[in-house]
């Protein structure tokens, strides 16, 4: 019994390592009453209602989430945002072609190759070069791409972006628009930003059509837990709740959707937890100008890259004499810090309205104290064998060649290439130097369907 899961992660909640990753409840957020989640585990029950067809309390649930956050539609989903942008690329009018950002999460892509619609990429810059950080999506290339192609019917970006840049929403809504087309914001890593005037202003007050956004990355709520809104007419929000119906088990989680409805009550009530969250986000980033190790990024890259504004909630430090890989590890195991994640040159750390002053002291001690170091010893590669598996499958690849699926880091899951994109050498030799990094790359070519 000692190898369950269930005993590993007993074992790692009782570790002391500090979570600045999702999910945002930072496994400290009580809801009181709830001790043991098999009391509240139930099926559509009578009384209950049918989340693929509410007409009760699901339904109210609802209507209310709608009223709070003033849209005209809002839809509960249990199967996290994935499976609300695949809902909304299915709830795109038949035969519509999209104009997707290329830096969009794998969902997006894999909403194209379940619907076999036609892709226009427009394609974001990087910060960084080979760092996978891209700053936001033009509203120019956007128009251009409309101009030509009369069959596009949607435009699809993510805003915020994994390590917190924003595109000029109003100004892409206005320009889809314009063209007949709806735009779909994936606004996943962007729950909290209503609930704040520092964040920046939501998707869903500036034109978006669709929004869908991840409760349980920046807000207390339980994994697998987001809200689809629809900015449209009655026909639109039915087709997009016919289609998260697709996408969604018909054994939903009460506990689930119990945790959805209480985190946003929640978050309505308690104004003060997030000013107080503000002034420990403030007060952080303010001290990380005296760190030597690492360069916070942050609002002075408003303007650059396309970038409309900036979350402070995302900690995206840019390494200077250690690769992010290594510096990961030296938080995990000198400080029992968990970052979200690290690339070749940066490390992430997600925060949320339950962290902590101490958590906040604790991650700036621990970049502070990187500066004495060099390297981080390198540890036995915990997919070793899997990486070993995509270098010989990789070596296979012939240069040149049109690639017929996806290659990803993970995470976030933005593609490195996608079905269409020829396999070059210079791609090539970019995903080795990730798996040499310890990175996990994902590769799906060698699985036809």
């Amino acid at each position: 019994m000692k190898d369950l899961l269930y005993n590993k992660l007993i074992q790692y909640s009782k570790s002391g390592i500090y979570p600045f990753c999702m999910p945002g409840h930072k496994r400290n957020f009580k809801v009181p009453g709830i001790e043991n989640p098999y009391d509240i585990d139930i099926t559509e029950v009578d009384g209950f209602d049918n989340l693929h067809d509410p007409s009760g309390i699901l339904l109210e649930i609802e209507k209310r989430i709608a009223s709070i956050y003033n849209v005209p539609y809002a839809f509960l989903s249990v199967n996290g945002s994935s499976a609300g942008i695949l809902a909304s690329i299915s709830a795109v009018p038949k035969g519509g072609a999209l104009c997707v950002a290329r830096n969009c999460h794998k969902s997006v892509f894999d909403g194209v190759s379940i619907s076999g619609r036609k892709v226009y990429y427009t394609y974001p810059e990087e910060i960084v070069p080979d760092s996978m950080i891209f700053g936001g999506v033009s509203a120019a290339n956007v128009e251009r791409y409309l101009k030509r192609h009369s069959n596009i019917k949607a435009v699809v970006i993510t805003s915020p972006t994994y390590e917190g840049f924003l595109s000029d929403v109003k100004k892409i809504a206005d320009t889809a628009h314009k063209y007949g087309a709806l735009l779909i914001v994936d606004e996943a890593h962007g729950a909290h930003m209503p609930y704040h005037d520092e964040f920046p202003v939501s998707a869903l007050y500036l034109g978006a059509d669709i929004v869908v956004q991840s409760l349980h990355k920046t807000l207390p709520s339980l994994n697998q837990t987001a809200l689809v809104f629809v900015n449209g007419d009655s026909e639109l929000a039915r087709r997009v709740q016919r289609a998260l119906s697709f996408f969604t088990t018909t054994s939903p989680s009460y506990g689930l959707l119990a945790s959805i409805e209480y985190c946003v009550e929640w978050c309505v009530e308690n104004e003060k937890e997030f000013d107080e969250y503000v002034k420990n986000l403030s007060s952080f980033r303010e001290r990380c100008s005296q760190l030597q190790a690492v360069q916070l990024l942050g609002r002075e890259l408003i303007g650059e890259y396309h970038i409309f504004d900036m979350d402070p909630s995302k900690l995206a430090f840019l390494c200077n004499d250690i690769p992010g890989t290594d510096m990961r590890r030296y938080l995990l195991h000198e400080h029992k810090l968990e970052m979200e994640a690290a690339g070749p040159v940066h490390v992430l750390g997600m925060t949320s309205v339950m962290d902590t002053e101490e958590g906040f002291q604790r991650l700036f001690k621990g970049l502070a104290d990187a500066a004495k170091i060099q390297s981080y010893p390198k540890e036995p590669r915990y997919y070793e064998d899997k990486q070993l598996e995509r270098i010989a499958l990789l070596n296979l690849g012939k240069a040149g060649r049109v690639y017929k699926d996806f290659i990803y880091l993970y995470p976030p899951g933005c593609p490195i290439l996608a079905p269409g994109e020829v396999f070059t050498k210079e791609i090539k030799e970019k995903i080795m130097g990730y798996i040499d990094q310890g990175l996990e790359v994902i590769e799906w070519e060698r699985f036809t369907f």
